[in-house]
């Protein structure tokens, strides 16, 4: 029995092992492939088996004010929402959600790959051959399912009737 137990936390660990580290598969230099596919969209090359058909997408409003708070005061910063979107993309198959900066024949991805990977350079590791740089691919933690959960706040516990409602995705609004 006590085998039985050593093998659990033996493979446990490396598997903690495997699932923690930048392995060669972690470590990947995505390419943005000159051929483009149907309607116009980018085809993003991350590794074997994950392409991203790229598409522009939208979530902000053209012009809003971003308020912020800084020692009790309050800010208010006029934003441009197309700015901010320039580099914005999606892939609806993959359910993925990234922005894409290009600058001096290199790619910079950060974001949502799918509902469990996400991506980021990874600007101190060595580049490619021609110049790329490293970006790292991690597991996106998946703490519990809160779809479900809802707070009821102080002024609303007396109340008789709450309305419910529950959000399923935020990759739906995208």
């Amino acid at each position: 029995m006590l085998w039985l137990y050593v093998l659990v936390v033996v493979l446990s660990a490396s598997l903690d092992l495997t699932l923690s580290g930048p392995t060669a598969e972690r470590v990947v230099y995505p390419r943005l492939l000159q051929a483009r596919g149907a309607n116009g969209e980018k085809l993003l090359h991350i590794r074997n088996g994950l392409t991203l058909h790229l598409e522009k997408t939208s979530v902000l409003a053209e012009n809003f004010i971003l308020t912020t708070f800084e020692g009790g005061n309050q800010i208010h910063t006029a934003m441009n929402g197309k700015d901010l979107e320039k580099n914005l993309y999606r892939d609806r198959n993959q359910a993925a959600a990234i922005s894409v900066e290009e600058q001096d024949g290199t790619l910079e991805v950060r974001g949502a790959l799918s509902p469990k990977l996400r991506i980021a350079p990874s600007p101190l590791k060595a580049r490619s051959e021609d110049g790329q740089i490293a970006h790292e691919i991690f597991e996106i933690e998946q703490n519990g399912d809160f779809r479900s959960d809802y707070i009821v706040p102080p002024s609303l516990k007396s109340a008789r009737t709450l309305q419910w409602f529950t959000v399923t995705s935020t990759t739906e609004f995208l």
